[in-house]
């Protein structure tokens, strides 16, 4: 009797592993809507120039960043500390 009740926890704690690791997944695939580039501010490709460098790539996505957190804090007032 024990044996099924060890078989059917560990079915459980499976399940519940596996529903957790799935949404996981989902929530990765999801773009960040404040970090995404849009075609207006992304620079015209280059035919003369060569690909970016990581570092060109981490300044892009530190300056992305940082106006996605401008935007964040605009939007949300700082609270009035004179009550």
């Amino acid at each position: 009797m024990s044996g099924i009740f060890g078989f059917l926890g560990i079915l459980l704690t499976v399940a519940v592993i596996a529903f957790v690791v799935k949404s996981q997944i989902t929530s990765l695939s999801a773009p960040v809507r404040g970090l995404q580039t849009t075609p207006t501010t992304a620079p015209a490709p280059d035919a003369n120039a060569s690909a970016p460098t990581v570092r060109d790539q981490a300044k892009l996505i530190q300056q992305q960043y940082k106006d996605a957190v401008e935007a964040a804090m605009k939007t949300h007032p700082e609270p009035d500390d004179s009550k």
